[in-house]
Parts: C-alpha cells; structure tokens; sequence
C-alpha cells in the first residue's frame, strides 16, 4: 500500500508541476479509490480532470470539503459515475457539489418548504429541530457555485455523514439522467428523506438508503414518490416500522426486483401489508433482523412472487407455526432461504427440508 501511495503522490506532483497532461493519460475513467491521497492532491486532480471523462472513483480518499468543492468547480460535462463513497465530504461539501443553480421551479419548491418549516418551528415546540436547521444551513449556501453535471447516471456518496442537510442539497439538484443513487450510513433522517422523495429522477433505478436514520415519515415520504422504473431498493438499518412497511407495501413499483429492509423494527403487521402487495417480478426480499413472528410468516406464505430466488428471514421471531405454513408455499424459482436464528423446532424444521424447493440451499436454523 505504501508504494501504491507513493506511486500516486509522484504522479499527481507531476500533474502540480505541469509536466503531465492528464488528457493524453486518461480518456474515459480514472480510479484512484482506496489510496488515501487527500485533499491537497484532489485539489490539484480537479484542475487537470480531461474534458472526455466518463468515470471518476475516488473512494476512501480523505476527502473532505475542500476536495469536494475543487471537483465541484471542474466537471467534465461527459462525466457519467461519480463515486466518493467512504471520504468525509460532509454537509457543506455536498452542497458544493450539488450546487444552488436554481430553476424557477426548484427556487419555488425550496421556499415554499423553507417558509413552511419556519413556522412550524416557531409554532409547534415538538417540531424537529434537525430538520429546521437542516433547511438553515442549506439556505446559507443556497448560492454556491457548481452543479452535478447533467449527464451523471450513477452516483455514490456512502458515508460521507452528509446528514439532512446535504440531503436537502441533493435534492432538486440530481440530473434527470441518473439511474443509481447510493446515500448508504450518511446519517439522514426524516428530513431528509422527505426532501429526496420530493426529487428522485423518473429514470432511477436503484436506491441505496441503508444504515441511515429514517423512521416511518421518511418511508412514507418515500412511498408515495418511488419511481416507477426502480429495479432496487434498499432502506435496511434505518426504523420504518410497521407504519413505514404499510405505506411502502401499497406504492412499490411493479419492475422492482430487488426489496431490502432487515433491521427495521418490522412486526408482523408490515410483514403482512407487504406480503399482499410484492411485485411479481421480485427476486431479492431481505426482511432479516426484524420482529416477524408466526404471523407474518403465515401471512407471508402463499403470497411470495413465483419469481423469487432469495428469501431472507433470519434473526426474527419465527416459530414451527410459520415455518410449516412457509414449507409448503416456497416458489418452485427460490434458490436460497435464511430462516437463521428464529425458534423453530424439530417439526418446522422437518416441514421444510420435506418441503423447499428442488433447488433451494436452506441456511441452517
């Protein structure tokens, strides 16, 4: 690793110095993820980044705002990935790079929400405190230059603890072109998440808002504005709850293949709320590490999409009740099924090795 990084230090000195053309270097991609460089040698990559660059990976980089608003000022307009997952870009960083270039519209919406939040924080003393200032700090940098460029199709910012307020940044401002957004452990909440939901592009595809603090207003936020082309989503490690689960079980998108919530305090009630409304064209459903008892499993049996290869549901409340009634309602498609650390005994157990489909690996219980 140490030459790896000595080798990039050289390289971007170079660049400083002016005696490398990064346009005759590279043409389409450059990835200098995992090599610590920092802010000082991002700085002097932004100036030099080629007009034809389609890719830029700079994962676990160090980089925090004063990378973040260099690169800001110096998009290729022909960049189509950005990722900048696992630096410390934070708030006012993303920000930078999302920019305050305002459409009218956009200019309305955020004043309408800023006015709307203004009183409710004078009026209502239970009113959330985070989401106001949130909306402050935004409004404080409302005219920063920069913006995301318009022909973005993936970006991926995980844990940069961008918070509300980078959130509220983001949102307006992500280029309709943009089919992944990956916001994983960023430290949004309901604030948030509400202001993305107002915002996500028609073409999305896939959704990342694991390990953030979203409760069941940001799910329900969420719900009512999922895009209709979303294959992916995952909102694992935040508390949507049964609430949440419900409001999402009655507004998901019927090409979504991929459904991703364990560790949300889900309960029986969204279990079954979600179990009637799965599209047929899942194949990925992920609801480990929640509260699902027998119930929910009965529930969830006989409703399960015949297109569904992975069922996970380790580390619920799963009984021999709800494993008997899922033993005999697998898809004949499912491949793989955790029911890991449930409390089902000798009788599921055997319900299910009788049961599972030919081809389905069952992970031990």
């Amino acid at each position: 690793m140490a030459g790896a990084g000595g080798l990039v230090e050289r390289w971007l000195s170079r660049i400083r110095d002016g005696k490398l053309s990064l346009s005759h270097a590279f043409t389409l991609d450059i990835n200098l993820s995992y090599d610590y460089i920092g802010d000082a040698c991002v700085i002097a990559l932004a100036a030099k980044l080629p007009k034809s660059l389609t890719e830029l990976a700079l994962h676990l980089n160090k980089i925090g705002e004063a990378g973040a608003r260099a690169l800001a000022g110096n998009w290729p307009e022909s960049l189509t990935k950005l990722r900048l997952g696992r630096n410390d870009i934070g708030d006012a960083g993303v920000i930078a790079l999302a920019g305050r270039i305002w459409s009218p519209e956009n200019a309305h919406k955020f004043s309408q929400r800023f006015k709307e939040r203004v009183q409710l924080f004078l009026l209502d003393r239970n009113y959330s405190k985070r989401k106001f200032e949130a909306m402050m700090l935004v409004f404080k940098h409302m005219s920063e230059p920069g913006k995301l460029p318009g022909s973005l199709t993936e970006l991926d910012l995980q844990q940069n603890n961008i918070g509300d307020a980078g959130a509220e940044a983001l949102a307006g401002n992500l280029p309709e072109s943009l089919t992944a957004l990956n916001l994983n452990l960023n430290n949004i909440g309901d604030a948030g998440a509400e202001a993305l939901a107002e915002n996500l592009p028609e073409n999305l595809t896939a959704l990342n808002l694991n390990l953030n603090n979203i409760g069941d207003a940001g799910a329900k936020a969420l719900a009512g504005n999922l895009p209709e082309s979303l294959t992916k989503l995952d909102l694992g490690r935040n508390d949507i709850g049964d609430a949440g689960a419900e409001a999402l079980a009655g507004n998901l998108p019927k090409s979504l293949t991929e459904l991703h919530l364990p560790w949300n305090n889900i309960g029986d009630a969204g279990a079954g709320a979600l179990a009637g409304n799965l599209p047929e064209s899942l194949t990925k459903f992920d609801l480990e590490y929640n509260n699902i008892g027998d119930g929910g499993a009965q529930a969830l049996a006989g409703k399960l999409p015949e297109s569904l290869t992975e069922l996970r549901l380790g580390r619920n409340n799963i009984g021999d009740a709800g494993a008997e009634a899922l033993a005999g309602n697998l898809p004949e498609s499912l491949t793989k099924l955790d029911l890991r650390r449930n409390n089902i005994g000798d009788a599921g157990k055997r319900a299910l090795q009788q049961n599972k489909p030919a081809r389905c690996v069952l992970n031990s219980m």
